[in-house]
């Protein structure tokens, strides 16, 4: 007669077949040691047993504080976590995946990627598709605007654990892991008054209504306010149409426009790096000085803004850091406790693009 199996692994195969059958869905918390022992009549060491097998097959995980959660459908392959993007070729998405993917790999999470090319409808399609096909939860860049609004408040009242990435929406109760863009900026408009410039313009992108640039807008206007200047309209300026590049007509028209004006600005401070980099293209193209007659500033400092001739000045996101934040606030939610949003700080980079006003431009453009 064969000796029969030891009493952990039974109760083991038992609680796989509970999960597989969909008793405790992924993210449920198990209930506690003592209740086991007491529904299957073994010992506490036995239970304990049979947790370490199914930890070790990546289906449980040991929460501190909070218990034993399901992490995977018995089964199916390692529990993961959805990423919704507006971008895939985003420059700044392979650094933030890093901070993801160490945040998450303490619990046995993948990430899937999504991308929306800033469509509402891509977007709620793809909360909808990572839901059903079992994430554990999910990362979001929301779009302007947030269009998939009820559905993601809908996510949040069901329980089902959400995260905002680079961005937040002020009408969900959903955390966010976002850099400090309004410190940041205003840091760097600060340090451009502080080389002596009153005429400061802001090019912004095409997705102007983003908390991010938003946020940073207000960071500009803060430190012009603080200086005793009142920011002046027509020197915030937003490229119409599509994304621009070099040779696009709507970036062109902006910055000629705003060079054209009786008082041009002395300096630009643009919303982000890439804005930043093809200004400064336009700016050489029409003679225009970078720092001597105009200086110019980014925003993410990116890997190419320390090549650009002259270097960029620009502030650094904590793109990784960011990633781990989003992580540790999805996990947290994961084991059943709230969280509060994480702003991380930024820092401003100083490079040649920026500089003091030249007295002898300042007349020529004042006289």
């Amino acid at each position: 007669m064969a000796d029969s199996p030891p009493r952990y692994r039974m109760v083991a195969d038992s609680l796989r077949a509970r999960i597989r059958q969909g008793e405790w869905p992924v993210s449920a918390l198990l209930p506690n040691e003592t209740d086991l022992c007491g529904a299957y009549g073994v010992s506490r060491s036995t239970v304990r047993e049979a947790m370490r097998t199914l930890q070790a097959e990546g289906l449980l995980a040991r929460r501190r504080g909070a218990g034993t959660v399901v992490t995977a459908p018995a089964g199916a392959a390692r529990a993961f976590v959805g990423l919704v993007v507006a971008h895939l070729d985003d420059a700044r998405l392979a650094a933030t995946m890093q901070g993801l993917h160490t945040g998450l790999a303490a619990d046995g999470l993948r990430l899937e990627l999504r991308a929306t090319a800033d469509e509402p409808a891509a977007e709620a399609e793809a909360v909808r598709g990572l839901r059903s096909e079992g994430a554990a939860g999910i990362i979001l860049e929301p779009l302007p605007g947030t269009p998939s609004r009820e559905l993601l408040r809908g996510c949040r009242s069901e329980g089902f654990p959400l995260v905002f990435l680079d961005r937040y929406d002020s009408e969900l109760d959903v955390p966010y892991a976002v850099a400090d863009n309004r410190q940041g900026a205003a840091d760097l408009a600060r340090h451009l008054l502080a080389c002596g410039h009153r005429r400061i313009a802001m090019l912004l992108p095409r997705s102007y209504p983003l908390t991010s640039v938003l946020d940073r807008v207000a960071g500009y206007r803060q430190a012009l306010a603080e200086a005793g200047i009142e920011p002046d309209p027509g020197l915030m300026v937003r490229p119409a149409g599509a994304l621009p590049d070099p040779l696009d007509d709507a970036l062109r028209a902006a910055v000629n426009g705003l060079m054209a004006r009786p008082q041009p600005p002395t300096a630009i401070l643009c919303a982000n790096d890439e804005i930043a980099s093809w200004t400064m293209a336009l700016l050489k193209e029409t003679g225009v000085r970078v720092p001597a007659d105009c200086s110019l500033a980014g925003f993410d400092d990116m890997d190419y803004a320390a090549r650009l001739d002259p270097p960029l000045t620009t502030v650094r996101q904590p793109l990784h850091a960011i990633g781990e934040a989003a992580a540790a606030c999805l996990r947290a939610q994961l084991e059943g406790r709230r969280t509060a949003p994480a702003v991380l700080p930024t820092r401003l980079v100083v490079r040649q693009s920026t500089g003091r006003i030249q007295p002898r431009a300042v007349l020529e453009r004042d006289g």
